[in-house]
């Protein structure tokens, strides 16, 4: 039986030249020798770093890397028995291997835990980036870390937010704001494949599954030239190909959000492997009749939900060539409406259904030792439909405390908005890695093909224009669109070893947008780095990236519809990158890592500004819900907002982050975490006024440890502590104002209630955020145990998110008091919140 794929082999070699499209191949032997590769497995298939394989009755051996690969060079042909060690562990079966002159044989060795005693551990291997590995910015996290990091979830993305310059978009997001970007500005990929949407449960947790991936690395600046079509940030992600010890094997977990349910092993027919996992919430199975019963709901419910499926499947073909067949699907979906019974007198009605689908087919094709091709073709595509309404509470008079007893002098309007979408992409690449000598060549092209489909329509009454027209934006109208639009690229780069301690990697990106007015970008990378010593490293990196405008970049800030004509009209953003980072290894275990960085961002699209007219009135003195205390309205010039995309601000971010890391040397090691602090700023400038950035931070720090305090036992812990976002403030109130037909004649009026009060609105600063949501700090908590029930391995967890139940502002809005006082109130984060889980495996 074929062992563990070739392919990943030979990415842990080569992991610096090939991060995305393809895994490096294998230095090149001498003619008259072979080579061993393979992998060193755990009994839970998690891989065996520090583990040593030798060649008995040789000098030969090799040290596992992070991922559990290793490579023995320059074997004589013959026939062998390998022998892998690790402290704590035994091999049970002795493993042979049949070694010919010019060929790799292929290997998989499997360790058990074994007590034993022992006086002295030495560290053998480590997870620090190597100093051949030209990347800046790049942060790989273990699958297990993900896992069991505290607070986190289980999830992939809410992990990746206690690295350093990562932070969240707010406590239910698991979206990634990335030195100074906004989530719209990440490229998200899973085998190398890009993911359009990949959030589950409206954003709450990731499509990322923590028990079928094998390695998440994410570049949050600098990234090399086969990354395109995004200005901030990388994260490649790897799913895991299945086991093949057995035809039948899997794992069962149920987490906070999902039950879980993975099956793998290796196909029985043909050569090769597959890898099944099944996940879908429950506890809106549990909740939804409670709901009901209390009457806050009505009719059938289903609370926020989801359910996904992914799929991978090898098939080597022979030595030089491999197929790899990937498929992921999902849903989510909510249907409620608001029981007519509840305290509260609003009302709202919700459905909503999204649907995820991706099928990506990779060949790949190593003729050579030192050659390997890769070719991808894959379809995507991202389609919902829903509809919301209700009635609502003026959000000027909404203190957040209203009952339904308190209905004098409120005012409500109607406002719902029916949608379907659908983005779709067709997707076809191609790369090769060729190396020689000291150079490791690499290019390749791709070709993408777009469709989006968008159909909107609102409904809402008179209040709610009001509400709207007294803001100063243009009233959202229906929009239905239908875009085809393409994407070409191509790219070369060239890692070069110029001396033993210096290595360069240039390399050339061309992008083409055939729709927009500008067709043609060009963008230069080049990344270096310099070993100062066995133990220390500096690098740097630039670089010029670009990124198309479109419906599948996600932006949920920018409310703007792009059409044909539109395109015609735009230019792809651009950001410059600037980066500059050390890293030393202080002992065996402890890493520290520092890097300064500098991001330029030019041509953002922005909703269209347009100077228009607005009312204004003066207070004169007395009470303001008197009618008679404000001056008679006239018009006014003011900014409104529509929803045509533009490129007209233009931005910075710069910052420098510390991280001091124990790294995971030994699956044996009781102690791992790290503590990191990110310094950094973030801007945006358009018409000339700078203001902080969305999701400006200037201070971010992050504890992490987790510790081994008995046998099967571990206590993690994780502390934040971040400033607060800006916010615009709120500068006064105003006079609603209205127009009544007096004798036929259009006249203008201050608007009042039925009692005869003044209906005043709040009025917000504009291209401002002078705000800022007090500090940010959270404690979370989480103990597992693994015991061994009916011979079969578990893990029982405990996580609590905020142990000191500390109110994290989220979000500020102002209302308007019965006395016409202008009122903060603020939206808190996710409280103190326990919750258990567990895991088997069988």
């Amino acid at each position: 039986m074929y062992p563990r794929p070739t392919n990943t082999v030979k990415r842990s070699l080569l992991l610096l030249v090939l991060v995305s499209f393809l895994h490096a191949s294998a230095p090149a032997v001498q003619a008259d020798r072979g080579t061993v590769a393979g992998f060193v497995l755990l009994e839970n298939n998690q891989p065996a770093p520090g583990a040593s394989v030798l060649l008995e009755g040789t000098k030969l051996g090799a040290v596992v890397d992070s991922d559990g690969a290793f490579l023995v060079g320059n074997v004589p042909p013959g026939n062998y028995r390998l022998q892998a060690r690790l402290i704590g562990y035994r091999q049970p079966d002795s493993t042979s291997v049949a070694v010919s002159a010019g060929d790799t044989a292929h290997v998989t060795l499997r360790l058990r835990q074994d007590l034993i005693e022992f006086n002295t551990v030495v560290i053998t291997g480590s997870r620090r980036q190597a100093a051949e590995d030209t990347r800046s910015s790049v942060t790989s996290l273990a699958p297990r870390e993900s896992k069991i990091l505290p607070g986190a979830a289980e999830d992939v993305l809410r992990s990746l937010q206690a690295l350093p310059g990562v932070t969240s978009v707010s406590d239910f997001s698991s979206q990634l704001v990335v030195r100074g970007s906004g989530p719209d500005q990440n490229l998200i990929m899973i085998d190398g494949f890009e993911v359009l949407n990949p959030y589950r449960l409206y954003g709450f947790v990731s499509m990322f599954n923590p028990e079928t991936i094998s390695d998440i690395s994410l570049q949050t600046g600098g990234f090399a030239a086969q990354y395109g079509d995004r200005l901030s940030a990388v994260l490649d992600v790897r799913n895991r190909e299945g086991r093949t010890d057995s035809y039948f094997g899997g794992k069962i977990n149920v987490s906070l959000t999902n039950l879980n349910a993975i099956v793998e092993g290796s196909l029985p027919i043909i050569d090769g492997d597959y890898l099944l996992s099944f996940r879908r919430t429950y506890y809106d199975l549990i909740l939804g009749p409670a709901l009901k019963a209390a009457k806050l709901v009505q009719g059938d419910v289903a609370l926020p939900n989801f359910r996904d499926f992914q799929a991978k499947l090898a098939f080597p073909l022979n030595s030089s060539h491999k197929i790899i067949l990937n498929a992921v699907t999902s849903r989510d979906g909510v249907d409620l409406v608001s029981g007519t019974e509840r305290q509260r007198p609003d009302s709202v009605n919700v459905f909503d259904q999204s649907y995820n689908t991706l099928i990506g087919a990779t060949w790949q094709f190593n003729p050579r030792q030192n050659l390997i091709a890769e070719t991808r073709l894959s379809w995507y595509r991202n389609r919902g439909a829903g509809d919301f309404d209700g009635k609502f509470v003026d959000p000027s008079q909404n203190t957040g405390a209203l009952g339904r007893a308190d209905t004098v002098g409120r005012r409500y309007f109607q406002f719902g908005v029916n949608y379907d979408y659908v983005y779709s992409k067709t997707s076809f690449t191609q790369s090769v890695l060729w190396t020689t000598g000291s150079h490791a060549l690499e290019g390749g092209y791709g070709i993408d093909f777009l469709r989006t489909d968008y159909i909107r329509t609102f409904v809402y009454d008179q209040g709610f224009l009001n509400i709207i027209e007294a803001r100063g934006v243009v009233v959202p109208t229906d929009a239905t669109e239908s875009v085809n639009y393409n994407r070409f690229n191509f790219y070369a780069q060239d890692k070069i070893s110029l001396t033993d301690r210096l290595f360069f990697q240039p390399g050339l990106r061309v992008d083409v947008y055939p729709t927009l007015e500008r067709t043609v970008y060009v963008a230069p990378r080049l990344n270096v780095s310099f070993k100062l010593d066995e133990i220390s490293t500096l690098r740097a990196a630039y670089g010029i990236y670009y990124q198309s405008p479109g419906m599948d970049k996600m932006d949920f800030r920018n409310q703007v519809i792009y059409t044909r004509d539109y395109f015609r009209t735009l230019v792809a953003g651009r950001a410059d990158h600037y980066v500059l980072g050390y890293d030393r290894l202080l002992t065996p275990e402890w890493q520290f890592k520092v890097e300064t960085y500098y991001k330029r961002f030019t041509s953002l699209v922005v909703p269209q500004k347009l100077q228009g007219m607005e009312w204004y009135t003066q207070p004169l003195g007395g009470n303001v819900l008197n009618p008679s205390n404000w001056t008679h309205p006239v018009l006014t010039t003011g900014d409104s907002l529509t929803n045509r995309p533009v490129n007209d601000a233009v931005g910075e971010s710069y910052g420098i982050e510390f991280m001091l890391q124990k790294i995971r040397s030994l699956p044996s090691d009781r102690f791992t975490g790290w503590v990191s602090y990110a310094y950094a700023f973030a801007q945006r400038d358009r018409d000339g006024i700078l203001t902080p950035f969305l999701f400006d931070q200037r201070h971010a720090a992050n504890v992490v440890g987790n510790y081994r305090f008995a046998e099967r036992w571990d206590v993690g812990v994780r502390w934040t502590v971040r400033s607060g976002r800006p916010y615009p403030e709120a500068t006064g109130v105003q006079p609603r104002v209205m127009i009544q037909d007096v004798n036929g004649i259009p006249t203008t009026a201050v608007q009042v209630d039925a009692n005869g009060r003044v209906i005043l609105d709040v009025v917000y600063e504009r291209d401002t955020y002078s705000g800022r949501l007090s500090l940010y700090h959270t404690l979370d908590l989480r103990i597992t145990t693994y015991p061994q029930w009916f011979n079969l391995d578990w893990s029982v967890y405990l996580d609590v998110q905020n142990v000191y139940n500390r109110q994290n502002e989220q979000q500020v809005r102002y209302f308007i008091d019965e006395n016409g006082d202008l009122n903060r109130r603020a939206i808190y984060g996710i409280p103190i919140f326990p919750s258990l889980g567990l895991s088997v495996v069988f």
